[in-house]
């Protein structure tokens, strides 16, 4: 064996050990290349993961603002829509209902809502509970580059409109309507009860007794149709309405459709929005015409009633004095 192959002999070891390293490195590069791929999808699904939850969560806060506002709005208009409510005026009753709600989603709920507004135009003049609700919060896992939380505000609005309804006031609609046989006449006030045939007239005290009468409010009595000299008031306290304090009937904002606005002489009923429904008068402002039906309805009339029985402009200046209010509350 010559030189040169003992010296081959001699590095086979070294470059087989020399291979076997590299083939070694090769793996574990291989290897290290799998793990950090490995670690970073791990990271990468447990980010996804954070955002995942911190997006839910949000959403899921969104959604609990929503019921917060809406459960307000509704119960708001719910409550104004009852009769059980006091004598303050209309925002200031909404606004307490609102607030108490607001209590009460927090206490019931865990939904603490940092600011909650109620719109005072929206119950004043619509008759509708706007209610916005805004809640602050903390983002889910995910620290700023501050090192300190982000936060975020939900807000959320809801709107429910109420309509005061009374059987009364929608009987009153429909008879005004009947310009064929319901008109104005103190002689002739005893509407379908009248023994003269065709004649379903009323005056002002029979046309609102009437209208409790034929829809439950009042019981059936000899002594109907009531006069605002005494009885008309005395009825209807005994049967569920209560008299208002002095001075709410010179004061739109204090009046609920329904409310019977009564002296002694003469009675109307509030219709809300500014109008009133009663029987006016007969044509030229007199106690009976001489015929059934309305006169003044559908005419040319100047009258500023547009009928002898029927809707007009609630005028507050010129109820005050002894006029007085009286609310069913059942």
């Amino acid at each position: 064996m010559d030189h040169k192959e003992k010296t081959e002999e001699a590095l086979r070891p070294r470059v087989a050990r020399s291979r076997l390293k590299k083939r070694h490195r090769e793996r574990w590069e291989r290897g290290s290349g799998i793990m950090v791929l490995g670690v970073w999808l791990i990271l990468a699904v447990l980010i996804l993961f954070i955002m995942f939850a911190a997006k839910f969560k949000i959403n899921q806060n969104y959604i609990d603002v929503q019921n917060a506002v809406d459960t307000i709005a509704d119960g708001t208009a719910f409550y104004m829509a009852s009769q059980a409510v006091d004598d303050a005026p209309a925002y200031l009753q909404a606004r307490r209902k609102a607030d108490d709600l607001n209590r009460q989603v927090k206490e019931q709920l865990g939904i603490n809502l940092d600011k909650m507004t109620l719109d005072q135009n929206g119950v004043t003049k619509d008759m509708t509970a706007v209610v916005t609700g805004t809640w602050k919060k903390d983002y889910l896992f995910m620290p700023s580059l501050a090192g300190t939380t982000q936060t975020y505000t939900a807000r959320r609005k809801a709107a429910t409109t109420w309509q005061v309804t009374t059987a009364y006031l929608d009987w009153m609609t429909k008879a005004s309507a009947d310009n064929a046989h319901v008109g104005y006449s103190q002689f002739e006030r005893m509407y379908k009860y009248n023994p003269t045939p065709g004649r379903w007239d009323v005056d002002c005290s029979s046309f609102v007794s009437y209208a409790l009468l034929e829809t439950g409010y009042f019981k059936p009595d000899p002594n109907l149709p009531y006069s605002t000299h005494g009885d008309l008031q005395q009825a209807l306290s005994a049967n569920g309405f209560m008299l208002l304090p002095r001075g709410t009937a010179t004061n739109l904002s204090l009046l609920r459709p329904g409310d019977i606005v009564i002296h002694e002489g003469h009675v109307t009923t509030y219709y809300g929005n500014g109008l009133e429904i009663a029987a006016h008068g007969a044509v030229g402002g007199g106690k009976d015409d001489g015929m059934g039906g309305d006169q003044i309805a559908g005419t040319s009339s100047t009258s500023p009633y547009g009928g002898e029985v029927g809707i007009t402009t609630y005028h507050p200046e010129k109820h005050g004095g002894d006029w007085d209010v009286y609310r069913y509350r059942g």
